[in-house]
């Protein structure tokens, strides 16, 4: 009796795991809806760099991105990044975790 409670709990820890892992979601995001994410959602975007300043890049559908992408280029090249959206005094801002250069 105490091994099927012990193995009924260990799988109940595992499945309780499996749930909290999976509502990570990554939603792919529009211009149109930017409004619409809460404050520290996983977002996916795509896009051509048209400008790169020092901490921040745009991107062709007018999208801005807080970056730490000091040493590489990203001009005039597609990329695809996965961030997360930050509020600061009602604005939202998009802090990117990830930058790949699409080819």
């Amino acid at each position: 009796m105490k091994r099927i409670s012990f193995l009924l709990t260990l799988t109940g820890i595992f499945l309780l795991l499996f749930l909290l892992n999976s509502q990570a979601l990554i939603i792919p995001l529009q211009e149109k809806n930017l409004s619409e994410t809460l404050p520290n959602q996983k977002i996916y975007l795509s896009g051509k760099v048209t400008s790169q300043t020092s901490g921040k890049i745009i991107l062709d559908n007018d999208i801005e991105i807080k970056c730490e992408c000091f040493t590489k280029n990203y001009l005039d090249k597609n990329v695809s990044l996965i961030g997360i959206v930050k509020e600061y005094e009602d604005r939202k801002d998009i802090v990117a975790l990830s930058i790949k250069e699409i080819k």
